[in-house]
């Protein structure tokens, strides 16, 4: 799954622009290697590795018929009481099946 951070969102995740972060995680060049070995992980995210977050997605026809991976981020939030109220509806959702 990959997720696509647009300005908003990647500003309030980490205080930089996507373009910010893009333009000081990676060669452009390493980008289009073949290298398995390329960076592929922006470094500035490692400040919310470990931190619970609920990711609101946008979903399209196009990542459910053509099975693609990738899904623009429309939402982030770090409210803890957000974040458990979706966990505990979901564990509901699993149990009633």
């Amino acid at each position: 799954m990959t997720l696509v951070l647009w300005d908003r969102e990647a500003m309030q995740l980490v205080g930089k622009t996507a373009t910010e972060i893009i333009e000081n995680s990676f060669n452009i060049s390493s980008l289009q290697d073949d290298d398995d070995d390329a960076d592929t992980y922006p470094k500035a995210l490692d400040s919310v590795i470990d931190t619970k977050l609920l990711i609101e997605v946008a979903v399209s026809s196009r990542n459910i018929n053509d099975y693609d991976g990738v899904f623009n981020v429309m939402r982030i939030s770090d409210d803890e009481q957000l974040i458990a109220k979706f966990v505990h509806d979901a564990a509901d959702l699993v149990d009633d099946e």
